[in-house]
């Protein structure tokens, strides 16, 4: 349809220069046909060598008009001015004809627009559901928690921090959310240092994973501020297809949301976002954190938000 509408506007377009070509040839003939009637009515023949183009014009005209213009004792032939006449208003019926082209053009584009739209449309919902059907084969999460600790149990007047007891305390965290985790069916961890990589096969255990993981930590964080314990996390998610990818491939990925260092917040990639909005029974909801350049990519990358609903 929207190549229907681009001939259209080519042949409108066509014509509109046929209107303006017709229009100037027609104002010099005006021009040409009075200048030669007053030089002749003041006896002048500058322009004679064309009298026999004047005197077919004159015949023409005569065939359906004939007047004679009486001024005192004098006669004068009206044809020439007559057919001026003519012109004049062939030339204005022209003008109005090139308008009603011109708005005929513009509706043209206006029905192109919707058609582009419509075929913008439908191969945008297409290609959302090639992505759906192949997001949705990435079933498997890998989800790297990093903790970071700080004492604050006495006063430094330096304000130098103080690392006594904190690879202990980071030890007593991971233990006790490696606890946790081991209700949740399916789960695997890994532990380095103050990061945790939790793997899970199973993409509808996703909602019992992040209650398990933030309704622990948030307990931890009570817990330890009565301590005078500041506990900071940080959670980036990913997910991933077993059969073409490996945790080792997919790790990078989710180093990169670490990296961004967004205390207290769980980071999710794009495909996340649309493979969390194909599960049926939502308890979080996703928004939009922002773009952001990650060492993986070429381009900025959205980066949303996981927040549990209230």
């Amino acid at each position: 349809m929207v190549q229907v509408y681009t001939l259209l506007k080519k042949i409108v377009k066509i014509f509109i220069h046929i209107i303006r070509f017709t229009q100037v040839c027609l104002s010099g003939l005006v021009f040409v046909v009075a200048l030669f009637w007053l030089l002749d009515l003041a006896g002048i023949n500058f322009l004679s060598p064309l009298i026999p183009f004047m005197d077919s014009i004159s015949h023409f005209v005569r065939i359906f008009y004939h007047q004679e213009i009486v001024v005192g004792d004098e006669f004068f032939d009206g044809t020439l001015l007559f057919f001026d006449l003519l012109m004049v208003i062939t030339i204005y019926l022209l003008f109005k004809l090139k308008e009603v082209c011109m708005y005929f053009i513009e509706e043209l584009e206006y029905e192109e627009s919707l058609a582009k739209k419509a075929r913008e449309d439908e191969f945008n919902k297409q290609l959302h559901k090639e992505l759906e059907k192949k997001i949705s084969k990435l079933d498997n999460i890998a989800i790297l928690v990093e903790l970071k600790l700080k004492n604050h149990t006495f006063s430094n007047i330096w304000h130098k921090e103080n690392l006594d007891g904190i690879e202990e305390k980071t030890n007593e965290v991971f233990k006790f959310l490696h606890d946790a985790m081991l209700n949740v069916p399916d789960c695997k961890m890994a532990k380095t240092d103050n990061k945790m990589l939790i793997l899970n096969n199973k993409f509808i255990n996703i909602e019992k994973i992040l209650d398990t993981l933030t309704v622990n930590l948030s307990l931890l964080q009570t817990k330890y501020k009565k301590q005078r314990w500041l506990l900071t996390y940080y959670i980036g998610i990913e997910l991933y297809e077993k059969e073409e990818q490996s945790v080792k491939d997919i790790y990078p990925l989710i180093q990169n949301l670490i990296d961004l260092q967004v205390p207290n917040e769980i980071l999710v990639s794009s495909n996340f976002n649309i493979r969390y909005n194909m599960f049926t029974k939502q308890t979080y909801e996703l928004s939009k954190k922002g773009e952001y350049k990650l060492r993986s990519a070429k381009d900025d990358v959205c980066i949303w938000r996981l927040v549990k609903k209230f």
